[in-house]
């Protein structure tokens, strides 16, 4: 008789937050067919409201992207620090604003692909201006198979790529030169949140 090693059940997700459908006031609404916007409610307080621009309540597209929206907020309060801390999903809905729709070849990740050239212009830039020596060629290896970043391995090329974005000035740098001008978070908060 063989041995079967079941692993145990994960129990059901703690509730971080709550999500509800909007209408164009803002005011909640129990079905999406009413909905023009959602409602993000972190259990620890604070959160944000946010309406799709130009829809019409009743619409297939206005309901997908209300369940869109809610996905999104959904996805981008997971990991928080904080878990109060709404920051992370209105910096969310900024990409969005700024065309940052992320990956959608249906691998996850989230984000779109990373312009390999862009980066490195950005990362001889910022190390240029920061008076640090650079190889190339180190930098576009780490690029396919990964590198160290801060002191910190990262073990394949898109946690490298990852990594070099949070260096400061890098992610500003790429933006400009790739023509995506951020959107601060402080810019569309009087947009549709409340």
């Amino acid at each position: 008789m063989s041995e079967v090693n079941a692993t145990p059940a994960k129990g059901p997700r703690e509730k971080k937050a709550d999500y509800f459908f909007i209408d164009a006031s803002g005011s909640q609404v129990d079905d999406i067919e009413s909905a023009t916007g959602i409602e993000y409610v972190p259990l620890a307080g604070g959160g944000l409201k946010y309406q799709i621009p130009g829809v019409e309540a009743g619409k297939i597209a206005t309901m997908l992207a209300v369940a869109g929206a809610k996905i999104e907020l959904r996805n981008a309060g997971r990991g928080a620090a904080e878990i109060g801390d709404s920051g992370k999903a209105a910096q969310r809905m900024a990409r969005l604003v700024d065309g940052d729709w992320g990956d959608l070849s249906g691998t996850g990740g989230g984000r779109a692909p990373v312009d390999e050239d862009k980066l490195f212009e950005a990362m001889a830039t910022v190390l240029t201006n920061l008076g640090k020596p650079y190889t190339e060629s180190k930098i576009r290896a780490g690029f396919k198979d990964g590198g160290t970043i801060a002191g910190k391995a990262q073990p394949d090329g898109k946690s490298y790529k990852s990594a070099c974005m949070t260096i400061p000035g890098v992610e500003e740098e790429y933006k400009r030169l790739t023509g995506k001008v951020a959107v601060a978070v402080e810019s569309i908060a009087d947009d549709d949140f409340s």
